[in-house]
């Protein structure tokens, strides 16, 4: 349904080009969930908002290919894309708050994306929007359909936003971080409703966080961002049982253990999880070699030499590693 290839992405700074994003491909199937991960920093947000050219002006697409059912979404004039954004690929962003125009009511925002796309009565749009309000849980949608933003909690404004991006049945969703700024019972809520919808219409999803439980559980397929690139990418099962990337097995060991206590170990001392040391690289630091090199506990004097390529290690299973065989060798 939707293949990437090559996608780079740069941000203008006086006479400079920061690259936020260097070839990064993937491929999202119908009905199944693609999960981007990393760090904050690594380009996952940016290159989410590249699938439907939704940049900021000073952003630059330096080269690569969004292919929709076969349709170059970067080479697509505005005014077909804008036929394609919200109808047939739909977003979900991570703040439910600035995403959603404060000075309307949510039921206004639902009609008024229904209408754009298709040809109703306001009538009509504004009974659909009271039944989608519906289907994602909001009780009593008939009165919250006039209501304004601000008169809703953090969930309820992330179940309108989700309505309002279900409002004319998409194909593909992409959902940037959609429960970030929510406590965690909400967050299964909408990830479970997410998974209906999911269900019930053979519909793709892009799933954008940085948590790797949520990405574990429904992510059929995960792609690691590290520093604007792809480092890791595979089947989620084959991924998470078997990492061969350095960046990918720090993140995984830096999860609690299930049923852990902060407070175990020592007598009055809590329990200490592993840890990367050092941080993203920002957009303008010239690294010579493997971009992790500097935080890699594994690193050798070859990875200084030039950036590894994305290789297969295992069936459908690609590592951005000169050692990634290694990695197999030391278990899981």
């Amino acid at each position: 349904m939707l293949s990437v290839r090559g996608l780079t992405v740069a941000f203008r700074r006086g006479d400079e080009a920061l690259r936020a994003v260097s070839d990064v491909s993937f491929d999202v199937y119908r009905g199944k969930t693609l999960g981007l991960v990393g760090e904050s920093g690594c380009g996952k947000s940016v290159t989410s908002l590249s699938l439907l050219r939704l940049l900021p002006e000073e952003a630059l697409v330096e080269g690569g290919s969004v292919l929709f059912e076969g349709c170059d979404l970067l080479s697509l004039p505005e005014r077909e894309l804008r036929r394609v954004r919200g109808r047939k690929i739909a977003m979900v962003f991570q703040d439910p708050m600035t995403s959603l125009n404060p000075v309307y009511t949510v039921g206004w925002q639902i009609v008024e994306a229904i209408r754009i796309h298709e040809s109703v009565s306001r009538r009509a749009a504004r009974e659909r929007a009271v039944g989608l309000l519906r289907s994602v849980g909001i009780a009593d949608p008939a009165s919250r359909v006039d209501a304004y933003p601000h008169e809703l909690s953090g969930g309820m404004r992330q179940r309108a936003l989700l309505a309002m991006a279900l409002a004319c049945g998409p194909e593909l969703l992409v959902a940037d971080e959609p429960t970030t700024a929510l406590d965690v019972t909400v967050q299964a809520q909408i990830l479970e409703l997410l998974r209906g919808f999911q269900e019930e219409r053979g519909m793709g999803m892009v799933l954008v966080s940085h948590d790797l439980g949520v990405v574990a559980r429904y992510a059929d397929e995960v792609a690691v961002m590290y520093a604007g690139r792809v480092v890791e990418r595979g089947a989620a099962r084959s991924l998470f049982d078997d990492a061969r990337h350095p960046y990918t097995r720090g993140l995984l060991a830096s999860l609690p253990p299930e049923g852990a206590s902060w407070h175990r170990g020592a007598p009055g001392r809590p329990a200490r999880l592993p840890t990367l040391e050092g941080s993203v690289p920002g957009p303008g630091d010239a690294l010579p070699g493997c971009r992790f090199e500097p935080r890699c506990s594994r690193r050798r004097p070859p990875c200084r030499e030039g950036e590894p390529a994305l290789l297969e290690v295992a069936p459908g299973h690609r590592a951005r590693c000169l050692y990634a065989n290694e990695a197999a060798e030391a278990g899981p």
